[in-house]
């Protein structure tokens, strides 16, 4: 059990994607969360400001958009609130947001979704980010 929880951890802690130059080199964009706080105890319906500071490395582009968001509204869909533009290479940033937990119980569990988006957004929908993770956030008992 505890094997699988650690596995579970590492899973969702972060996540690469893989792209090929014009010489055939592998590029990759990575994005790793290190650390997720909360400014007051995590409370359902409790709105709070939760910062998240991430690894990454962009690889793939010049420019892109580091973004998390939280799924308060539905269990299976986020809301993108806080984001700032990143540049190639390997660096960490630190995101902000305000939103307003849900505890969702058996429909699913409360998470902040992090991504690594295309910088300026395209301008269709659905797009597929560059890289992405997500990570549960317990509620306090």
């Amino acid at each position: 059990m505890i094997v699988r929880i650690l596995l579970s951890i590492l899973i969702c802690g972060f996540s690469t994607a893989y792209a090929q130059d014009n010489s055939g080199a592998k590029k990759r964009d990575f994005i790793k969360i290190l650390d997720i706080s909360a400014s007051a105890p995590v409370i359902d319906g409790v709105k709070n400001e939760f910062t998240v500071q991430i690894q990454y490395t962009l690889d793939t582009a010049d420019e892109a958009m580091a973004a998390i968001g939280f799924n308060s509204d539905d269990p299976g869909s986020y809301r993108m609130t806080g984001k700032k533009k990143i540049t190639r290479g390997t660096n960490t940033v630190t995101l902000k947001a305000r939103v307003v937990p849900k505890d969702w119980k058996e429909r699913g569990d409360f998470i902040v979704y992090v991504n690594i988006s295309p910088y300026p957004a395209p301008t269709t929908s659905p797009f597929k980010p560059l890289a992405n993770v997500d990570k549960v956030i317990e509620f306090e008992p």
